[in-house]
């Protein structure tokens, strides 16, 4: 389990941290602890319904980490799954924040409580998941090894959870009373046509 976490932690890592400028990192040096002061001085920034798209993937790349830093931790006894669930969650916002602070070294990337929060959410979405399904995950992972219909069951069912979950991408959500009047006065033109 541990070199998926690792798998999975290496590309958030780059995509969040190293913008590429003529095919070349474009790292500033920056004195450890004013990017520090930097860092703790993070905003919260007001952003349109234009930046939701971005907050939700940004929510949604922590999940896999999240679901599978969690796998790691898994006690095979139910005691110790609150430990290793808050274990599972420290470790994701230990790395949102270190991404944080290293792309304060490669500008122009922004560093905001919106996506420090969304990719805690993300991080959090992560765990729950796997605390949720859990229970019948090990069972079912053991039933797809076996040949027969509850191997094609199970694929079948994976299929139609990642196709819902594209459908619904970029899970552009209405998330303002004005927002939700907007998409509402859009829904007989999209039923119409």
């Amino acid at each position: 389990m541990a070199p998926t976490t690792i798998t999975l932690s290496l590309p958030v890592a780059d995509q969040r941290t190293a913008p590429y400028r003529r095919g070349r990192f474009n790292f500033v040096p920056l004195d450890p602890e004013v990017a520090w002061r930097k860092l703790l001085a993070t905003c919260y920034l007001i952003n349109g319904s234009d930046q939701r798209a971005d907050w939700m993937a940004n929510l949604l790349m922590l999940a896999p980490l999240g679901f599978v830093v969690t796998g790691a931790f898994w006690p095979r006894g139910r005691r110790l799954r609150w430990l290793a669930a808050g274990a599972a969650l420290c470790c994701c916002l230990f790395l949102v924040i270190v991404i944080k602070y290293l792309q304060l070294f490669f500008p122009p990337r922004t560093v905001s409580l919106n996506y420090i929060e969304a990719q805690s959410l993300g991080s959090l979405l992560g765990v729950v998941l796997f605390w949720a399904s859990s229970d019948r995950l090990f069972p079912a992972l053991r039933g797809v090894s076996r040949p027969g219909r509850r191997a094609l069951l199970i694929a079948c069912g994976v299929y139609a959870v990642a196709l819902l979950l594209f459908y619904l991408f970029p899970l552009d959500f209405a998330l303002s009373a004005e927002d939700l009047r907007e998409r509402a006065a859009a829904v007989p033109n999209l039923l119409l046509s």
